[in-house]
Order: structure tokens, then C-alpha cells, then sequence
């Protein structure tokens, strides 16, 4: 699932934030450094079996690790695997492994924690929380409750795919097919903006992590170019709906937008490579859709032209909408 690629590598793809899309990626294999790119944890060291190798983490407690040489942009999509072997708490049936974002380089501590908590009855519990500075406390931002079907092999990804955006996109996906993904609750941008480097953490257990990736800023997967012929008008006044459909024509990312422009370009990211139709539709409008096709670690672009004229909003221009203006022709609003 993911790339392995032990140093950072900055590719010049389009992204979200402008800047280019940088990619750090580290499989912990002993032959580039094991885990000497992260700084000392309790318990942390270098395990391999076979020919996989991994960043233990055997405590009996609160253990952390990170990464000073990976940093974070405005968006950001990381993931780690993780395989909890060993579990310590709740007298013997439970362990954490985690995501871990901070926000001071100088002296990290965690800010923002992704949480999977492992049960020995199969079990799982995924949440979400961020400390606000403002009032020091620890706020939830996601609580699954306990999910059945779990297992210790799992993956954990956490996104913010757009810039500016007030929450994440979290996912746990275990080896046995078991998956669970969802946006947190609020979280105040300027937070979100400040984090500054992740990280992996360890509570109760013995983890075993394995290929950790960061994406930052996350690189373009689209971009649709919408081309509004004849508007005559206030674009603050009107909205514009993007839609991209996969192959089943479900809706797999949506975006509403306040045109500034006749041409808008809407950009999409985290799109998985495939082929999809990316649909438009504004008021006024005629929709207009066409394919396209997704590669990884690429940005595509479409161009759509919306015509004007659909008054009645049937999508289809005819004496109908002619009707309707004729009736108003030369009137104005008392």
C-alpha cells in the first residue's frame, strides 16, 4: 500500500497550497539507517524479521517517537502500518498504537493524537483528539465507540486534504478487511496550520510499525477547469457544484465554490488512480460532465463549458426559459 523510499524525495507536482508536493517515506530497513532518523523512545529499537524490518515499541506506558527531518505543509496525508504484538493494558488486553502530530520542532510533544486502541477480544476504538492551548484541555473530535472484527495488523492514515480546512480525514484498515473512516469534528484551522512535524506513539503494548509515508503538501490529483459562457452577473452571489464520480457513478469527492472568474479551476486531491466523470452544475446552467483518468502521483486536468439560459432548471434550454424571461422582459422590482 505504500511507497518505499527512505529519503525524502521533493517531486514538482501541483498541490493544493501552490508549493511543491513533497514525499518522505522510511521502511526502517537496518541497511539505510533502521531507525536512526527518529529520535529515542522507551522501549524503541530496531526489530527485523525476515526480510521486513521495522520501529518497535515495547513500553509499558506512554512511548513517542519522531521524525525532525519530515515537516508538515497545509495538507498533509501520513500513514503507518502497525502490528500490535504484545498488549499490556487493561491488565493484559489492550494496547494503542498511534499517529502523532506537534506543533514545536525545538521540543515536539503531542498536539493532535490519532488513536487505535487494540482488545484482545477483537475489538477496536478510534478517535481523535487535539489540545487547545486556549483553555489546556484535550478536546474529542472522534469516538467510534468499540467496533467488533478487529485485528492487530492494521493501517492508520490521517489527512487534512485541503488547505485551510477545519478537520481530518482519519481511516483504520486491518488485514482481515475490516475498515473504518471519517472526518473529525471541528478543529480550528489555525491549529491545524501551526502542526509542524508527526510522529508514532505507543501506550500499553508492544508495536510494531512499519513504512511510515508523508505526503505534504498533498499533490493535485485533478484539476477542473470550469468555463461559465456568458455569465452576466455577481460571482460572489453564485455557486458552483463540482462532483467526481467513480465507475459505478457513486460520488467519491465534492466541492461547492464561489466562482471568481468565467474559467474556475477546482482542484481535487487524494483521488486513487482509476477512471472516474467529473460532473458540474450551477444555477442557470446547463451540467456538463466528462471523463477523465486518474494516475498516481500525477495531476490531470479537464476543461467543462457550462452554457447559460436553464432558467426553469430542467437542464435544457428551450421556449420554456423564453417564456419566463419574455413574462419579465422590461419589468423591474417594485
Amino acid at each position: 500500500m505504500l511507497l518505499v523510499t527512505v529519503f525524502s524525495v521533493a517531486l514538482a507536482l501541483s498541490c493544493a497550497g501552490g508549493a511543491s508536493a513533497m514525499h518522505f517515506s522510511d521502511s526502517f530497513a537496518t541497511s539505510t539507517g533502521g531507525i536512526s532518523n527518529w529520535t529515542a523512545c522507551s522501549g524503541g529499537t530496531s526489530y527485523v524479521s525476515g526480510s521486513n524490518s521495522y520501529f518497535r515499541i515495547n513500553y509499558n506506558g506512554d512511548s513517542s517517537s519522531w521524525n525532525t527531518n519530515w515537516v508538515l505543509d497545509n495538507t498533509f496525508s501520513y500513514q503507518v502500518n502497525a502490528n500490535v504484538d504484545t498488549t499490556y493494558g487493561s491488565s493484559g488486553t489492550s494496547a494503542n498504537a498511534d499517529l502523532f502530530f506537534a506543533m514545536n520542532d525545538l521540543a515536539p510533544s503531542v498536539s493532535l493524537l490519532v488513536d487505535a486502541q487494540y482488545s484482545t477480544s477483537n475489538q477496536g476504538l478510534f478517535t481523535v483528539q487535539w489540545y487547545n492551548t486556549g483553555n489546556s484541555t484535550w478536546t474529542s473530535v472522534l469516538n467510534s465507540g468499540w467496533m467488533s472484527g478487529v485485528v492487530p495488523n492494521m493501517h492508520i492514515q490521517a489527512i487534512r486534504p485541503v488547505a485551510g480546512c477545519n478537520y481530518l480525514t482519519v481511516s483504520y484498515t486491518c488485514t482481515n478487511g475490516f475498515s473504518y473512516s471519517a472526518n473529525t469534528a471541528t478543529i480550528d484551522p489555525t491549529f491545524l496550520d501551526n502542526l509542524t512535524l508527526p510522529g508514532l506513539r505507543e501506550y500499553d503494548g508492544m508495536v510494531d510499525f512499519s513504512t511510515a509515508d508523508l505526503w505534504s503538501p498533498i499533490p493535485v490529483s485533478l484539476i477542473a477547469n470550469i468555463d461559465l459562457k456568458m455569465f452576466i452577473g455577481n460571482y460572489s452571489l453564485m455557486n458552483l457544484r463540482v462532483n467526481v464520480l467513480n465507475s459505478s457513478g457513486q460520488v467519491v469527492a465534492t466541492q461547492t465554490v464561489t466562482p471568481t472568474s468565467e474559467v474556475t479551476p477546482v482542484t481535487f486531491t487524494t483521488l486513487a488512480a482509476g477512471n472516474y466523470t467529473v460532473s458540474a452544475i450551477a444555477l442557470q446552467y446547463l451540467s456538463a460532465s466528462t471523463p477523465v483518468t486518474i494516475v498516481a502521483n500525477q495531476t490531470s486536468s479537464v476543461s467543462l463549458t457550462m452554457l447559460n439560459g436553464d432558467i426553469n432548471g430542467d437542464n435544457f434550454v428551450e421556449d420554456q426559459d423564453y417564456s419566463i424571461m419574455g413574462a419579465s422582459w422590461y419589468q423591474t422590482a417594485n
